[in-house]
């Protein structure tokens, strides 16, 4: 189901790893609680169903995430069934969704050719959904990364509050239908 799931975790370094050909996702943070200070870096996130990198909140908050230096492409694509399967509905190349999150650094990732067309939001670049950082000292942030040739949307944040976007590289995304 999963290439990396952590639950109810914080204070994790993940480095260096390739992560690939997984049913859901290739790197899974999920919470009921609060959890921090995980942080991914010159990784490898690819072929997996859904996303190549997801971290969502179920409980409390979560904050203070740091994903750079990655390459996340074709994830959202290769596994899908023939027919409807709501898991690989809405896919992209990194994700987060969470109601309290707060500090996530997300840069320096290569993202590309995430998601296959049809309905549902499938293959965002990154996409922020429902992340409401509390102030704008406490806003995520997503820079300098490059973003490009993605199914749907480069960056799509979907009711967010407080999030710095700037000094990315954008280009030929929103490949509505196109397989």
């Amino acid at each position: 189901f999963y290439g990396i799931r952590f639950y109810n975790t914080s204070n994790v370094l993940i480095r260096n790893c390739v992560s690939e050909w997984n049913w859901y996702t290739g790197f899974s943070g999920n919470a009921a609680s609060s959890y921090s200070h995980i942080t991914i870096e010159d990784s490898v996130f690819r072929y997996n169903g859904a996303d190549g990198i997801n971290f969502a909140l179920s409980g409390s908050s979560s904050s203070d995430h740091v994903i750079r230096r990655n390459t996340c492409y074709e994830n959202g694509k290769h596994q899908n069934n023939p027919g409807f399967d709501f898991n690989h509905t809405w896919t992209s190349g990194i994700k987060i969704l969470g109601f309290l999150t707060r500090r996530v650094l997300i840069e320096r990732n290569r993202v590309y050719k995430n998601g296959y067309g049809g309905l549902g939001n499938r293959g965002n670049g990154i996409w922020l959904d429902f992340c409401k950082a509390d102030s704008a000292d406490n806003a995520n942030v997503i820079r300098y990364n490059l973003i490009y040739d993605n199914n749907k949307m480069a960056v799509f944040l979907e009711v967010v509050d407080h999030c710095h976007v700037y000094g990315n590289v954008i280009f030929d995304n929103a490949h509505l239908g196109e397989a």
